[in-house]
């Protein structure tokens, strides 16, 4: 409804905001949704500009690799965090944080608030928007496609640490991170991470790379081999 409402009315952009106003979700000018990766690159991109060469940004480890690559040489530096909206927030409040983002249309701008702030975020796309003389869609243009998966196993309760220990045996081969779940490495635009969900018994495999072709046959491979090892430990 919001993208009907936009073009009818020839709006510049239209706006979604969760209950709490934490969470963004925008419309461009003709009524398609900006994807979560690329409104966090944009406004990631607007943060290291404004900082002039200095701060920290933070971003769980399944946001997009694009992320180090937009900042390059500015001199503003990307930190990974742990998946989780409490290791975002704890975050941003170091020293020198400008910008944290959830990937999932969650943002934090430290210097107001260490905490999820969707009006604020608001504010900083209509500024966006107001000083470029391109429309939104262009601006969305700019910034790198991210070609991302995510797919879900179910996995009981009882069995999510025999889960990780045997994938961490079947991965530890590669360049692997285990700050939070096991994030695979593949080259310098392929990655993997299985992720144990926090709340429900369910299991996350994220994948990124060059297309979307790709990063869904990455995602599949590992969903397989978690599918295989979940099953196995059940008749364990």
């Amino acid at each position: 409804r919001v993208a009907q409402m936009v073009q009818a009315m020839e709006a510049d952009l239209g706006v979604i905001l969760d209950p709490g106003a934490e969470y963004l979700y925008v419309v461009d000018e003709k009524g398609r949704l900006v994807t979560d990766s690329a409104l966090l690159l944009l406004l990631l991109q607007q943060a290291a500009r404004e900082a002039g060469g200095a701060g920290t940004i933070v971003l769980p480890l399944h946001a997009t690799r694009h992320a180090e690559h937009l900042v390059g040489s500015s001199g503003v530096t990307v930190r990974r965090t742990k998946c989780s909206k409490a290791a975002l927030t704890a975050e941003a409040t170091r020293p020198n944080t400008i910008f944290a983002a959830g990937g999932d249309g969650g943002y934090v701008y430290p210097a107001v608030l260490p905490a999820m702030d969707g009006l604020y975020a608001l504010g900083k796309v209509l500024e966006l928007v107001a000083a470029s003389d391109s429309p939104l869609s262009h601006l969305v243009e700019h910034v790198p496609v991210a070609h991302l998966v995510h797919l879900e196993a179910e996995c009981p309760w009882d069995l999510k640490g025999v889960v990780m220990r045997r994938m961490t045996e079947r991965l530890r081969e590669g360049r692997v991170s285990l700050v939070d779940g096991i994030k695979v490495f593949l080259d310098h635009s392929e990655w993997t991470l299985i992720l144990p969900d926090a709340e429900e018994p369910v299991f996350h495999v994220y994948a990124e790379a060059a297309d979307d072709a790709r990063a869904l046959a990455l995602a599949e491979s590992y969903l397989d081999t978690l599918q295989t090892v979940i099953e196995g430990s059940k008749a364990d």
